[in-house]
C-alpha cells in the first residue's frame, strides 16, 4: 500500500474488503435429459460480518444479475 493519507487509506481498505465478495454463476444441463435452456443460478460466496454490513449499507446486491 502506497497510501499517505488517512483517507486514501481507509478507501484502500475498503475496497480491500469489497474485492473479497464475489458473485458465482453456476450452469446446470436442462432437466430430464430435454434440449431445453440451462439453468443459470447466481450466488455470492459468503461474507463476514462486516462485508454483509458493507453491501447492505451501499445497496450492492442493485448490481447483480440473476439475483437470487
Amino acid at each position: 500500500m502506497f497510501h499517505w493519507t488517512d483517507s486514501k487509506i481507509r478507501l484502500h481498505a475498503f475496497y480491500c474488503v469489497l474485492a473479497r465478495i464475489q458473485e458465482v454463476t453456476n450452469i446446470y444441463p436442462a432437466t430430464g435429459g430435454s434440449r431445453g435452456r440451462p439453468r443459470v443460478e447466481t450466488t455470492l460466496t459468503e461474507m463476514d460480518a462486516t462485508q454483509q454490513t458493507l453491501y447492505r449499507l451501499f445497496a450492492l446486491d442493485r448490481y447483480r444479475r440473476g439475483r437470487s
